[in-house]
């Protein structure tokens, strides 16, 4: 099958703005046929090197990494960061992106040392690309950061988020992302948390629940996430009742946007269980 010399994007446009349109609203679940029908589109419309396709197989990668489809997901960031290398260079933003999303693909399958060498890549190239003060490049230290805490670094977690809020709260990124200030807030005060200082903790997570509610709204990935921090926190500080209350409300929200089969919402359930389980050890 050749390729006409300007191809006609007009069905892919159809298709990439229904799935934003889903994406926005937090419909996950019901955004995964379109990213399917998304990427279909594309593979027919698109040459191999196209960055309609990568953008195709970015959006396609992005809803299956929310699902818990991860060898899919891992497929198309690749496949996808190799267009934009070759089409816009090693230190082009976007394709450090890519790269930056496929490190989180790799830190959610726990495979943290392809992780740390794939999120100091994006942050090169971000680094490279970029104000040190962009929004990418302060989401890149947060992500850092968040792999340090999934292997207990939490001093160097630290270190990551403490910069990333300088960062934010000290340009028009924190304006323009008030979102990121919510997560960096949540973020910080894990590692607080976990260094014993449970008061500023405490105050952090209730102001970034605060936060990330206002600006999402309840039903969101954002809202959910928020809870699971606040629940996990008042489980450890004695609180099971409460922190049911709010995990089972995480749980709720997990369903409604991911299906129950997601990793999140079985996540969640994990967390009920154990609370649970704590619940009646006591009784």
């Amino acid at each position: 099958m050749g390729y006409a010399d300007e191809p006609d994007y007009t069905e892919l446009n159809r298709i990439t703005e229904q799935l934003q349109a889903h994406m926005m609203r937090g419909e996950y679940a019901l955004a995964y046929p379109v990213a399917c029908e998304e990427l279909a589109c594309a593979r027919s419309v698109c040459a191999p090197g196209d960055v309609h396709l990568a953008i195709a197989l970015n959006d396609a990668a992005s809803v299956e990494r929310y699902l818990g489809r991860y060898d899919d997901a891992r497929e198309h960031f690749i496949e996808a960061g190799e267009i934009l290398r070759e089409a816009w260079g090693e230190t082009n933003s976007e394709y450090g992106t890519t790269v930056n999303n496929l490190a989180g693909l790799y830190r959610l399958c726990r495979d943290f040392d392809k992780a740390e060498e794939t999120f100091k890549h994006a942050l090169k190239i971000y680094q490279a690309s970029l104000p040190e003060d962009d929004w990418r490049t302060i989401s890149c230290y947060n992500n850092i950061g968040l792999l340090y805490q999934d292997q207990g670094r939490y001093d160097e977690a630290r270190a990551c988020h403490e910069r990333a809020l300088a960062l934010l709260e000290g340009s028009a990124a924190g304006t323009q992302h008030p979102n990121s200030i919510a997560t960096t807030l949540m973020n910080l005060g894990v590692c607080l948390w976990h260094a014993g200082d449970i008061t500023h903790a405490k105050d952090l997570f209730e102001r970034g629940r605060a936060m990330t509610l206002e600006l999402n709204g309840r039903v969101s990935a954002s809202y959910a996430s928020a809870l699971n921090n606040v629940a996990g926190f008042l489980a450890d500080q004695g609180e099971p009742e409460h922190a049911l209350e709010l995990f089972e409300e995480s749980r709720e929200i997990a369903g409604e946007l991911f299906g129950t089969e997601s990793r999140a919402y079985t996540i969640v359930c994990q967390n009920i269980e154990r609370v649970r389980g704590d619940l009646n050890a006591r009784s």
